[in-house]
């Protein structure tokens, strides 16, 4: 049977200054993005992770505000010298990526550089004791059931940052497969009952930071390069990008990266992994300032050697933040 999804593809350039501005407009001021990598240019668009307080030395179960599960056990915690923390409190700040806008401000993929995977969700796990960052033991993880595909089984995935650009792309974790839980109720050999709702749950996690549930992709995918001209807007300096395929219903994205930026032309060239003859939705995001943004949105088959001509469209940060969103 054919597939129905529609993936979708992101790219996000930095460019710190258009060619008619002076440049006091990027000099530091509270109105200029200042970024390292492409992976800050959308954080203001960010959400606040959900905090929690956890006990340590007894089981401890907390959920986010998407539904991902977690469980805490008397040991679940190591500290900076590997040892097992035994008393006190651990502060937990988890953050939830269940859909294409909030993948897209984290600036995170759905591959591991040689597969393409379909996610189930990813979280962003901080846990840390008077003041410290701690490390993970064992401790459980439940991802919302409701906002996965169906189909397949689960596996965790643990996340890297590779620098200049900052995405997120994921290694193989433990192996383990998530058991489908619904309700409250028992979850393989723990004694402890979930709260209400509906989980890929995995009960032997050994980190924290990045975490995903994923199943590998099913469908073909190639190696593409992709030209993206600029109609009208004019923009110099530094430019940053990173493209995005994937991410509805099969919720894939993989990411492409930034060959060249021709000034001339003012013509991007970027490569990358997409799936093979489907259409696909588009999305160019480019910050002038803070207060500022450009963007650009298509559907259509992603194929090797496309060239896009980019209208852009001028929007307001709150206006930029409801397109993200809408992704």
């Amino acid at each position: 049977m054919k597939s129905t999804y529609m993936p979708i593809l992101a790219i996000c350039l930095a460019v710190l200054s258009f060619a008619s501005c002076n440049k006091s407009d990027y000099d530091g001021g509270n109105n200029t993005i200042l970024a390292n990598n492409s992976a800050e240019l959308l954080k203001d668009f960010r959400t606040e992770p959900t905090k929690f307080t956890v006990v340590v030395g007894v089981t401890r179960e907390v959920q986010g505000l998407q539904g991902t599960f977690l469980r805490f056990y008397p040991n679940s915690f190591r500290d900076k010298n590997g040892n097992t923390i035994t008393s006190g409190m651990v502060n937990i700040e988890l953050t939830e990526m269940y859909t294409a806008g909030d993948m897209l401000k984290y600036h995170t993929s759905t591959n591991t550089g040689s597969t393409l995977l379909t996610s189930g969700g990813q979280v962003f796990i901080k846990a840390t004791k008077d003041g410290e960052e701690v490390s993970a033991r064992k401790y459980g993880i439940g991802f919302n059931a409701t906002l996965t595909p169906t189909g397949g089984p689960r596996s965790i995935s643990h996340g890297h940052s590779y620098a200049p650009d900052g995405v997120i792309t994921w290694y193989d974790g433990s192996g383990e497969t998530g058991k489908t839980t619904t309700g409250a109720g028992p979850v393989a050999s723990a004694s402890i009952t979930l709260t209400s709702g509906s989980f890929f749950m995995f009960d032997s996690c050994s980190e924290f930071n990045w975490v995903s549930c994923n199943k590998t992709h099913g469908s073909a995918f190639q190696k593409v390069t992709v030209n993206v001209k600029l109609t009208n807007e004019s923009f110099a300096g530094t430019v940053w990008s990173v493209c995005y395929a994937g991410l509805n219903t099969e919720r894939v994205a993989t990411v492409l990266y930034q060959k060249s930026f021709d000034r001339n032309t003012q013509t991007g060239v970027y490569e990358g992994w997409v799936p093979t003859g489907i259409a696909q939705k588009f999305m160019l995001v480019i910050p002038r300032d803070k207060d500022t943004w450009y963007y650009f949105k298509t559907e259509q088959i992603i194929s090797d050697g496309l060239i896009l001509n980019a209208t852009l469209t001028k929007a307001t940060k709150d206006e930029m933040n409801t397109a993200i969103k809408a992704f």
